[in-house]
Parts: C-alpha cells; sequence; structure tokens
C-alpha cells in the first residue's frame, strides 16, 4: 500500500538515474526548501554549510507541498491485479442449524497459514450476525479454535463456545434457533483501491553557475516530460503514479543570493490501496453485517 512516502522515494529514485554523472546521490535529497532551512534556523551558519555544499556539487531537493483538495474516486474500486492465495486452513460443522438448547460441533482439522481467516455465521429470521477469526501467523488448529470461539462469545448472543483442541461446542442458551454457514478464505484475496491522492510537489536545484544549474535543469526538465507522456512511473508494490509537470521558474532567491536556484512544480496522482481483513472479505461471503466496515487510510 503506498504512502507519500513510498511515492517520494519513487520519484527520487528517477531523479538519481536520470541526473547519473551530474548529480551525486547523496544529494538529491527529500526535504523543506533551502529559504525555509535558512529563514527559520535563524544560524548563518547554515546558509554558509549549504552554500559551500552547492560549491562542490549540486543539490536537489525534493519538497512535499501538502495534499490537494481533489482526492478522488471515495468509492472503493476492486483492483484486478491480485493474485488469490488458497487458504490451507480446512473446518466444518456438523450441523447447519442450532436449535434452542442444542450444541454443534465445529472442527478445525489442518492448521491456518498466515492470512487465513475463518467466519461463522449465525442467521435468524431477523438478522445475521458473524465471528471471524483471522491468523496473522501460522497457527495450529487448537489456536485457530480458541481465537474463533472467543470471537463467537463476543457476539453477545445467548449462544456460548467452548473450544477443547481443534473442535469448537456451540451451544445455544437461548429460545431462538440459528441457521449457521461457514467459510474459510486467505485475506489476500481481497485488494481495494479506496481513493485516489494528487499531491503537490516541489523539486528544487540549487548550483554554484547558471550554466551548472542549466546542465541540472535539463536533465530533470526531460525526465519529468516524458514521465508525463508516459503517465508516471510504477512503485514496487505495484502503485502507479501519475506525474503531471506543471511549470518550472528561475529564482533569484533573497536569502541565497550566491547560489542559482531552478524550481520545478509537480502534480503526483497515486492510488491508496487496502487489503481487506479476514472479517471483510468473509463478511461479504457470509451477509452478516456487525461491524462490517471498509476502512480507509488518508495516507
Amino acid at each position: 500500500m503506498a504512502s507519500w512516502g513510498d511515492v517520494y522515494r519513487g520519484l527520487r529514485g528517477q531523479i538519481v538515474t536520470a541526473l547519473t554523472g551530474y548529480v551525486q546521490p547523496q544529494n538529491v535529497t527529500i526535504g523543506y526548501p533551502a529559504t525555509f532551512i535558512a529563514q527559520t534556523s535563524g544560524q548563518p551558519g547554515d546558509i554558509g554549510a549549504l552554500a559551500q555544499n552547492v560549491s562542490r556539487s549540486p543539490l536537489v531537493m525534493i519538497y512535499d507541498r501538502g495534499m490537494a483538495k481533489d482526492v478522488t474516486r471515495w468509492i472503493p474500486r476492486r483492483m484486478t491485479n491480485w493474485v488469490a492465495t488458497a487458504p490451507t486452513l480446512q473446518a466444518s460443522l456438523d450441523e447447519d442449524y442450532l436449535a434452542p438448547g442444542a450444541t454443534v460441533y465445529l472442527s478445525i482439522t489442518s492448521d491456518a497459514a498466515a492470512n487465513d481467516a475463518i467466519g461463522l455465521s449465525l442467521a435468524t429470521g431477523t438478522q445475521t450476525v458473524g465471528a471471524v477469526f483471522t491468523a496473522s501467523g501460522a497457527t495450529t488448529t487448537s489456536g485457530v479454535a480458541s481465537g474463533l470461539a472467543s470471537e463467537i462469545d463476543a457476539l453477545d448472543l445467548p449462544v456460548t463456545a467452548l473450544a477443547s483442541g481443534g473442535t469448537i461446542e456451540i451451544s445455544n442458551v437461548g429460545d431462538a434457533g440459528y441457521g449457521l454457514s461457514l467459510a474459510i478464505a486467505n485475506v489476500s484475496t481481497s485488494l481495494y483501491e479506496v481513493h485516489r491522492v494528487k499531491r503537490s510537489t516541489q523539486v528544487i536545484v540549487l548550483a554554484n553557475r547558471p550554466e551548472t544549474l542549466d546542465t541540472v535543469s535539463d536533465q530533470l526538465s526531460q525526465l519529468f516530460g516524458e514521465l508525463e507522456v508516459t503517465y508516471g512511473y510504477d512503485l514496487s508494490d505495484g502503485t502507479y503514479v501519475r506525474l503531471i509537470n506543471t511549470g518550472d521558474i528561475m529564482l533569484w532567491d533573497n536569502v541565497l543570493s550566491n547560489i542559482a536556484r531552478r524550481d520545478f512544480v509537480l502534480t503526483l496522482e497515486y492510488g491508496v490501496n487496502l487489503q481487506s481483513t479476514g472479517y471483510e472479505v468473509l463478511a461479504s461471503q457470509l451477509q452478516f453485517d456487525n461491524g462490517f466496515v471498509l476502512a480507509e487510510n488518508l495516507q
């Protein structure tokens, strides 16, 4: 799942590659504009040190101007580039109806792998609720049984669940009967794009001579133009970042008057993906709705 840090590290990688032979990789940083550093630090030595660094090699700073207001696509959209993972967990119910005063046995018959989830729904004529246990790592049958039993007990129903080894004894101490349904999935089988984010970005180039500034800036101008034409760049998790080159400007910086400066203003648009939890996967399969909310991550 991409965060703004992932997006900016991806942009830095593109810039470092484009400036090979022109700017040292350690001089391409993600941080505040030089004027901000100089004006707020109150230390004249900071300006002198910056000027000394620029005299040795141009500097490139990637600055986050903040998230734009036009965040789009608030309705979750299921992605198509996921690879389904088959769960190793297996289980069975000896009955699909839990009558008043009766007991049903749920047997966990194989261990769970990481992200395997098991859900049990209990339905009356007017309501369907469910319990889900998700394995955070490899889990034994007894561990799965204990975890799911705790989730069933937490439903606030006149139903008790007692785990013993890999078996759960589910007893109905109320007056109403429940239809039972069991489902198993691996949570990696469901991936959503929750929304898309636009970030305003500033790439600042500092050099000790105008001609050096032009040499470096020309490489960046070509890079940003190419990325705009080809729509952007990929991140390692499959997120695609769209780049829009909105312009560049030469600045005569009053604070850094002996340093040549050029700023590029970009817009980066990217999707924020969310892998569903086991609860969300199984709630949709089993049709229960207690607390089923697809959370949003606003990174």
